[in-house]
């Protein structure tokens, strides 16, 4: 997505590195060496690959002891799905930001509002994408777990969205169809994260925006022959 757009400049850039300031209390020291594990962590994993971190290389980018790994994180796993957490809370803080102001849009032009947000929060740093779409995956049945619960937030969003258009549309957006979309959205992900050279963001968003107008079209075609 442009970055001098007027909807890049609303929202965040996605920084993890924004965390604790330095406190004097036990119980905030470990904060800020939790903080450190979780940035560490979201450096090598998408530099190195999760499989190929080691805890010695992550308490040695974070600059905190083995001992106090297992005593805060406990296992590598749990420090992916901290991670893992924070990107996608910072996806829908982007989404939460572009509706807000995307009041008196129709509803067609939310969803690409959201969509160009959805994109952004992904790809201005690459790295969030590959986080979520590449190194959490198969990880273990607790971190897909995970994802399906993130899969399913982002689909009741979707529903909202279709639902706020019509009746008609609300009863067809209750199947699974909204997260149908969400998981086509994911392969476009993964497919735009493939390629070398990598396409701009822009042409990932066209072509997600594109599905939801075909969508949109369908339900329309089918709700009117009811």
């Amino acid at each position: 997505m442009n970055k001098t757009s007027p909807l890049s400049d609303l929202l965040p850039v996605g920084d993890l590195s924004r965390g604790v300031g330095q406190k004097l209390t036990k119980e905030q020291r470990d904060l800020q060496r939790i903080e450190r594990m979780t940035l560490a962590a979201f450096e090598l994993f998408t530099e190195h690959g999760y499989q190929n971190t080691t805890i010695e290389a992550l308490c040695t980018q974070a600059n905190v002891s083995t001992r106090d790994f297992y005593k805060l994180i406990k296992t590598r796993e749990s420090l992916l799905a901290r991670v893992y957490v924070r990107v996608f809370e910072h996806v829908e803080t982007c989404i939460a930001i572009a509706l807000e102001n995307a009041e008196g849009l129709s509803n067609m032009e939310r969803v690409r509002t959201a969509v160009d947000a959805w994109v952004h929060a992904y790809t201005n740093d690459y790295r969030y994408a590959r986080l979520s779409y590449i190194e959490v995956v198969g990880v273990s049945d607790a971190l897909e777990r995970l994802r399906r619960e993130a899969h399913q937030r982002f689909s009741a969003l979707i529903r909202q969205e279709f639902a706020n258009q019509s009746r008609d549309l609300d009863q067809v957006m209750h199947g699974k169809l909204p997260l149908a979309i969400v998981g086509a959205c994911n392969e476009l992900v993964v497919d735009w994260l493939s390629q070398s050279p990598r396409p701009s963001p822009d042409e990932l968003s066209t072509e997600v925006k594109e599905m939801y107008t075909i969508i949109f079209a369908g339900l329309d075609a089918s709700a009117a022959k009811k």
